[in-house]
């Protein structure tokens, strides 16, 4: 390769010089120049060769891409924004110790390194790079006191408490060094001590820095100054854990008076629910007495006035057969007191003719016929009684007493008069057919069950039969006009 428009240095050409007659082809005597103008600190001698091997050949210009190391330690902006440009990536690493430029760049920069980071973080450097030591760029910044590049790290959102292998972070790095103003840009990123930072789950111890810099703070100012810096970080920090276990404190008690309150309400409701169903079991229960109590009364009612004129009828039919009895046994009496009176005139006859009857002989007499029996038959059902005054009681005295008591033995309870065809219902109870029979049919016109007219009970069915021995009985007692 010619370098006629590259202005070389005496350094630069002698080793241009030398190179050229142990190398085979451009691109080695590239690398050779490059080498030679970055060792000798000549920066335009570099851009110079770089410049014309970018408009000859571009590859060769990326085979040599390691000199971008050297040129960002040395602070040659330029050059690497020719690397860059040509093709080498922002974060190549050397194979021995996995550094990056970015590395280089906050170890050792001088110059424009804050220039050059920039320009690797745009061509594509990864800004919290792990070296083999598992040291970062920012860890490096830190350890070298670069408060700049600190910042340009930690704007790039580097991991202000990124740790390496041997537990070190660049809060410790920075503590360790005396670098003071370093460590306070750290904590306004977040970065925080080892006590209160998160300990890694299978990584190395973290570094104490308030037990690094409190080791060299009675010898350096520099380093007391980072003492005092990290105390009030961690006083705030304690501070702030009083405060964060006070408020979670407040919070479980909140909590709990929350759930208390919540399971008294769920009581409250329980017990209010199981009051309100007792009392509807209550009211329930109180309403059914009620029913039965009403039922029973009126049942009991309708019992007691069926009793009562049962037994006024009874008493009535009982005072009307002794009157009955009475008038028969005076009858009774009168006809013996004929009778007597007859026999003893047959006997005066007899003993008149006591010798004609010895001497004569006694007549025969035809047999005599026996008693037809005298058959009754009862009326129909469809044929009413007629009734007339009682034969037994006509020719009495006490006749209108004894006859009151039959017609209110034998009356309708419904019409409260005498029956002529008496009927019995479903509930046991004798009434006149007719009107039995139209109180049966004003219900079923109403649309109502018929129920019975002494007791106000539903009737079974409406089936009437006739009452063939209280028929008999009133024939017995009252003359029939039939």
């Amino acid at each position: 390769m010619q370098f006629a428009h590259a202005n070389l240095s005496p350094a630069v050409a002698s080793a241009c010089a030398r190179a050229s007659v142990g190398v085979s082809s451009q691109e080695e005597m590239l690398g050779v120049a490059l080498e030679a103008a970055v060792d000798d600190g000549d920066e335009n001698v570099v851009q110079q060769l770089m410049l014309s091997a970018l408009k000859e050949d571009r590859r060769s210009l990326k085979a040599h891409g390691e000199l971008i190391f050297t040129c960002v330690e040395k602070g040659f902006a330029q050059a690497v924004t020719l690397f860059l440009a040509s093709g080498v990536p922002g974060n190549l690493c050397l194979p021995s110790s996995c550094i990056t430029p970015l590395h280089v760049a906050c170890r050792h920069g001088a110059g424009e390194a804050s220039r050059i980071i920039g320009l690797l973080l745009a061509g594509g450097a990864e800004v919290d790079a792990r070296a083999r030591d598992g040291a970062t760029p920012l860890l490096e910044a830190s350890s070298n006191g670069k408060p700049l590049v600190v910042r340009l790290l930690l704007e790039g959102r580097a991991d202000a408490n990124g740790m390496a292998r041997d537990g070190g972070t660049p809060l410790s790095a920075a503590a360790r060094n005396g670098h003071a103003g370093c460590v306070v840009l750290l904590q306004r990123f977040g970065a925080v001590d080892a006590p209160f930072a998160e300990a890694a789950p299978n990584g190395p111890t973290r570094v104490c820095a308030l037990d690094a810099a409190e080791a060299l703070a009675s010898d350096s100012p520099q380093h007391a100054a980072c003492v005092e810096v990290l105390r009030r970080q961690r006083a705030s920090m304690v501070d702030g854990l009083k405060r964060e276990l006070a408020r979670a404190t407040e919070v479980q008690a909140a909590r709990a008076y929350a759930q208390k309150a919540s399971e008294a309400d769920a009581a409250a409701a329980a017990l209010i629910a199981e009051e309100e169903e007792q009392a509807a079991a209550t009211k329930a229960r109180t309403t059914d007495k009620k029913a039965r109590g009403a039922s029973s009364s009126a049942h009991g009612s309708g019992s007691s006035r069926n009793s009562r004129r049962g037994q006024k009828a009874k008493a009535k039919a009982s005072k009307a057969v002794s009157s009955t009895n009475a008038a028969d046994a005076h009858a009774a009496d009168a006809d013996g007191i004929g009778a007597s009176a007859a026999g003893m005139a047959a006997i005066d006859i007899a003993d008149a003719e006591g010798s004609a009857a010895v001497t004569e002989p006694p007549a025969t007499e035809p047999p005599c016929e026996p008693p037809q029996p005298h058959v009754e038959v009862p009326p129909t059902p469809s044929t009413p009684v007629a009734l007339t005054e009682p034969s037994s009681l006509s020719g009495g005295g006490g006749g209108d007493s004894s006859l009151q008591s039959l017609h209110a033995a034998f009356e309708c309870p419904i019409t409260q008069e005498l029956m002529r065809d008496p009927v019995v219902t479903a509930d046991g109870q004798t009434y006149e057919r007719e009107a039995i029979e139209r109180w049966i049919s004003n219900q079923q016109g109403k649309g109502q069950a018929p129920t019975s007219p002494l007791t106000g009970a539903p009737l079974e069915h409406t089936n009437l039969v006739p009452n063939v021995l209280l028929r008999g009985l009133m024939r017995e007692v009252f003359k029939t006009d039939s």
